[in-house]
């Protein structure tokens, strides 16, 4: 599971510029510290939540519902926010993730205006929810990173889509527990 964590994506893989990513770390919304003078390195789900920011704020979503977004999807287990990855429980972005790469089915995060954010699973059999709502579709993230041939070596060297072929994970049984709770 060490492979998930490490910090192998460039800022500019990630198609952010370096002083947009500075921007959104100085509002608040990236949920991990960056390395004063050194390259900003980030792991697949820090990779994936960067991508999503700016899907965001493409549509024009405000920071502050990114803020929201970062609490509900950074939030561990135990009701703290994710900062220091390798003494905390895996966050509910790191859980989907890892289910969406267990099972290759769609996964997503389900935000409806003035309500709480809520994942959404194929898996789970449920409904989407009716009403307006936007729908950020982590499992088209997933699909855009294996389609983007220059990271193409990074993934096989991390072994992600390999990662997880088990489903008797650990991360998995932890993801399991943060449904049953927040759906």
């Amino acid at each position: 599971m060490a492979s998930f964590q490490t910090p192998t994506f460039s800022v500019r893989e990630a198609g952010i510029t370096a002083k947009r990513f500075h921007g959104w770390h100085h509002a608040g919304l990236l949920p991990f510290g960056i390395p004063e003078g050194r390259k900003n390195l980030l792991t697949f789900p820090e990779f994936i939540w960067v991508r999503l920011i700016d899907r965001l704020r493409t549509l024009g979503y405000p920071l502050g519902g990114i803020y929201s977004l970062k609490q509900f999807l950074f939030e561990t287990r135990d009701g703290e926010l994710a900062q220091d990855q390798a003494e905390q429980r895996p966050s509910l972005l790191e859980t989907v993730l890892a289910r969406q790469l267990a099972d290759g089915g769609e996964v997503g995060v389900v935000l409806i205006p003035q309500g709480k954010p809520q994942v959404w699973m194929e898996a789970s059999g449920g409904p989407r929810p009716n009403g307006t709502h936007l729908y950020l579709s982590l499992s088209e993230q997933v699909r855009d990173f294996r389609a983007n041939r220059a990271l193409e070596g990074k993934e096989r060297g991390l072994g992600l889509f390999t990662l997880l072929g088990s489903r008797e994970t650990g991360m998995e049984a932890t993801y399991d527990r943060q449904t049953e709770v927040g759906m």
